[in-house]
Formats: C-alpha cells, sequence, structure tokens
C-alpha cells in the first residue's frame, strides 16, 4: 500500500484448497440432556448458554456487552462488530423465548458492568472467549462425554432460523 516492496513475493503463491467440512450439530436429545446436566451443577452458564445460543452473535461479541447496551424494554442489543480491519456496531433483538434468562441476567447489575463476567454473572471485568469454551469442555465435552464444540450452538441456532425463515434472513 505504501510501495516499501517493489513487488509482493506471496502473491503468486497459490491458496491451498480446503475441505469445508458439514459441521456436527447437537440433537434434540443431547440439547435436553445439557441443558438439565446445566441447570444442576451451574445455572448461571445454563442462562449464558441460552442468551447466546438465542443471539446468533460470536463469543468475542458476547464478551464485549456491557449492561449499558441491552434495552430490554426494546427487546434488543448492542453489539461492535469487528471484523478484519472494519468495526460497527449493530442492533440485534432479544427473542421472545430469551427474554426471561436476559431479564434474570441483569438483576442488581449496574450500567457500566459487562453483561458476563468471570462467573457468567453481570461484572466489572469482562469474562473470556476461552473461558466460555473452557466451561462447555469441562460440562459437555468431559462432562456428558457429548464430543460437540461450543460453536455448534451458533451454527445450529442459524440453522433453525434458516428452517423458519430462509437462509440469508437467517443469517443477517
Amino acid at each position: 500500500e505504501q510501495d516499501a516492496v517493489e513487488t509482493n513475493p506471496v502473491k503468486d503463491i497459490p491458496k491451498q484448497k480446503v475441505i469445508i467440512k458439514i459441521k456436527n450439530v447437537l440433537t434434540p436429545e443431547e440439547r435436553l440432556k445439557i441443558d438439565k446436566h446445566l441447570k444442576e451443577v451451574d445455572p448461571d452458564y445454563r442462562r449464558f448458554i441460552h442468551i447466546f445460543f438465542h443471539s446468533g452473535s460470536r463469543k468475542t461479541e458476547m464478551v464485549r456487552l456491557k449492561v449499558s447496551d441491552v434495552n430490554l424494554d426494546k427487546q434488543n442489543f448492542k453489539l461492535l462488530i469487528k471484523k478484519g480491519s472494519q468495526q460497527r456496531e449493530e442492533l440485534r433483538a432479544i427473542k421472545n423465548i430469551a427474554l426471561d434468562f436476559w431479564k434474570e441476567q441483569l438483576k442488581g447489575s449496574l450500567p457500566g458492568d459487562f453483561v458476563f463476567s468471570s462467573n457468567f454473572m453481570p461484572g466489572r471485568r469482562k469474562t473470556t472467549a476461552k473461558h466460555m469454551s473452557n466451561r462447555w469442555k469441562e460440562y459437555v465435552k468431559e462432562g456428558l462425554g457429548i464430543d460437540i464444540d461450543f460453536y455448534s450452538l451458533k451454527h445450529l441456532n442459524l440453522d433453525e432460523t434458516s428452517d423458519i425463515l430462509n437462509a440469508e434472513a437467517a443469517a443477517k
């Protein structure tokens, strides 16, 4: 961009072909088993899972979410979307099915709090995306022996939404 070098040696290297594999998603039975287990061992993480699932958001977006970005009356929340060098704010709907989880999550919180702190309750310090996945590994993969990745929740939500709408509307 600034003409610091005359040629780009990487430009002529062909891209490696990658096979895009079908993502494994949870069965309805596995979802019920996970929900029941989390209700017993970690209700706060369970609530996060429900909010995350219905949000259609990425983990990295959810860790940055502040209480002041959530509007329960209008049933939406504002996310900062970072893709490459671009950043933009986007409003996301809070589905009716998830509204009670959001209300419970925000009880007793302050506007400056992160919605999800280290214990998955609102707090001054945000949690990490890795912490979200580590809990999934502990409770689901190791605890229940279900070998499905945390991010399958995002794909599953997209699949369910596209069954109701169409794939383009679900992606939006």
